[in-house]
């Protein structure tokens, strides 16, 4: 089963629908949500929606990795990368597709 993806503007239309504010509010709050993840993240800081993610940077150790057409060896540089980890309560509203 292919899951439908909530767009910006129907996120935004909902938003302000649930929270009785305004639509341009709304826009404002999430563009102000993405800077901040943004910063939080360059700093190495754990950014955290409460009851739904928390986004930290992992650093990767540099490795030889294999390029799966040709079989031949590349190096992989190390590097830092986004690492997401869902809230127990999104988990739980998962599982109820299961059921």
């Amino acid at each position: 089963m292919a899951a439908a993806k909530l767009n910006r503007s129907d996120m935004v239309e909902k938003l302000s629908e649930k929270s009785e504010v305004s639509r341009s509010g709304v826009k404002a709050v999430l563009k102000a949500l993405e800077e901040l993840g943004h910063e939080t993240i360059q700093d190495g800081v754990i950014f955290s929606i409460p009851g739904l993610v928390d986004i930290s940077v992992k650093y990767r150790e540099a490795r030889i990795g294999r390029n799966p057409s040709s079989g031949e060896s590349i190096d992989v540089k190390a590097k830092y990368v986004p690492r997401v980890s869902l809230s127990k309560p999104l988990k739980d509203a998962a599982e109820v597709i299961n059921n």
